[in-house]
């Protein structure tokens, strides 16, 4: 009445699958799939449970977990030609990462802030510009925030709020032009006898 069972479905044989590339830095990760996908080979990206030392860091490489590429034994040779240049990370790829990873960007962060307060025997332009700027800005900060105490006393009369507003947009002045100063070179400092 209902009909004979359905035949049982053959199962398909699935590829067995080799890893071609563990890594923890994203630009190599997404650049290899890139290359696999450009090459029309299919690939699998897992996490790795079992870290090799040559991938396990304090801190993984813009917060990417290890991962590893998969793909068939069959595409192995090829996939493995097109990842190689990802397998070893550009040198300097360390340096430019350390200006954004803790507890560079504190080290990093106090040389700008020195520079700023203190300058420099021998700043670079691009130091100068940014003093200069940076020194421009405050001093008209302050000196809007002095206009409006100016305002402030015509309008109210004298009171002590006031000259609190001026002494603080002559701190502001202030801090202003000794960092616009900080653009122009320093004579260094005589060493210690």
């Amino acid at each position: 009445m209902f009909g004979e069972a359905p035949a049982k479905p053959t199962p398909e044989d699935f590829p067995k699958l080799v890893g071609v590339l563990d890594t923890n830095d994203n630009f190599a990760l997404a650049s290899a799939a890139t290359a696999l996908e450009q090459a029309e080979i299919i690939f699998d990206v897992v996490p790795i449970t079992d870290l090799p030392p040559s991938v396990k860091t304090e801190n993984p490489k813009w917060w990417t977990p290890p991962t590893r590429i998969l793909v068939a034994a069959e595409d192995e040779a090829e996939a493995r030609t097109l990842v190689e240049p990802f397998q070893q990370p550009v040198s300097d790829t360390h340096a430019c990462q350390r200006s954004v990873v803790s507890p560079d960007t504190f080290r990093n962060g106090r040389s700008t802030d020195f520079f700023l307060w203190d300058g420099s025997s021998s700043p670079s332009r691009v130091q100068r510009i940014a003093a200069w700027m940076f020194g421009f800005a405050f001093m008209v900060s302050g000196l809007v925030v002095l206009s409006q105490a100016v305002k402030d006393r015509i309008r109210d009369g004298f009171s002590i709020s006031i000259v609190i507003e001026a002494v603080f947009a002559l701190a502001i002045v202030a801090v202003g032009i000794k960092m616009f100063r900080n653009g122009f070179p320093r004579p260094s400092k005589p060493a210690a006898k």
